[in-house]
Order: C-alpha cells, then sequence, then structure tokens
C-alpha cells in the first residue's frame, strides 16, 4: 500500500513532464573567453542572461517549443577597459605633447583611432542567431571567435538534435 502512495504521484510527475515538451537550447562557447548570452525560449516573454566559460556549454530549458534567440552581449568590463585606455593614451598625448617625437604622437594617435573603432564597434548591433524549438529536443547554438575576422560568430542548428 505504501509503494502505491509513492509510485503514484512519480507517475502523474512524469507524465506532466513528458507532456510538457521539455527542450533545450544548448549554447557552447568554443572561443577563449568567457561570453554573455541573452537567451529566449519559447515559454517565456523573458531573456536569461548566462555568462559561459571557454570551452563550456549551457542548456537553457523551455517546456515547450517554438520559436527562440540567442544574442552575445558586449562585456561591460572590456567597454571600460578600452575606456580607460582611451583616456589614458589621450592625456599622455596632452601631456607629453612637447616631448613626444613625430613617431610616437603617430603610434599613440594611431592607437587611439583603432581603440575608438573598438568602441563604435561595440555600439553595433552584436551577432545573434534564432529558429524554430521543435518539441521534445535540443538545438544547438555555437559560438566562436573568428581570430582573421577578429570578430564572434554565432550559428543555431536545426531542431534534430
Amino acid at each position: 500500500m505504501m509503494n502505491k502512495k509513492i509510485i503514484t504521484p512519480i507517475i502523474v510527475l512524469l507524465a506532466l513532464f513528458i507532456t510538457s515538451g521539455c527542450s533545450f537550447v544548448r549554447i557552447q562557447n568554443v572561443s577563449d573567453a568567457t561570453i554573455t548570452v541573452s537567451v529566449k525560449v519559447p515559454d517565456s516573454g523573458k531573456s536569461y542572461t548566462r555568462n559561459i566559460s571557454p570551452g563550456s556549454i549551457v542548456d537553457v530549458f523551455s517546456a515547450n517549443g517554438g520559436r527562440y534567440s540567442v544574442s552575445l552581449i558586449p562585456s561591460e568590463r572590456y567597454k571600460e577597459t578600452l575606456n580607460s585606455l582611451q583616456e589614458m593614451i589621450s592625456a599622455r598625448l596632452f601631456k607629453e605633447r612637447a616631448t613626444l617625437t613625430a613617431e610616437q604622437v603617430t603610434t599613440l594617435t594611431h592607437n587611439l583611432n583603432g581603440i575608438d573603432q573598438l568602441i563604435d564597434d561595440l555600439a553595433k548591433p552584436m551577432p545573434s542567431c534564432s529558429g524554430y524549438l521543435p518539441d521534445f529536443d535540443t538545438v544547438v547554438v555555437v559560438v566562436v571567435f573568428d581570430s582573421f575576422t577578429a570578430n564572434y560568430d554565432i550559428s543555431c542548428s536545426s531542431g534534430d538534435g
């Protein structure tokens, strides 16, 4: 009699779990840096933010299938570092302008322009992808850093496991 009292709720819970759709968005970080992603799954109107270490995989649960999306979020620490570096170079150019050689001024100006470009790039939309998440399935999202273009790439699989 005791076994029946325990087994019945377990069976009911399993049936609810199976009929609910149980799907996952799996995000794999194959880059050399920790990334931050925003994930929208079908069963919720809100986004989930996840930090993913290099080489790690994170699964985000969805109670049912439907449209999903994953977007990279720029690192705040990276933005702060670029802004700080920009301020340091600008201050050095201003303070030491009389003692710097033409070559040093050219180098510092070139570095400053490069930092400006990186900061501008952070204002652009970050890579993202979206697709359809089938019920009872897992889609795989892979994030990689392309060293040739110096940009992150993100790709979403179809829902076939």
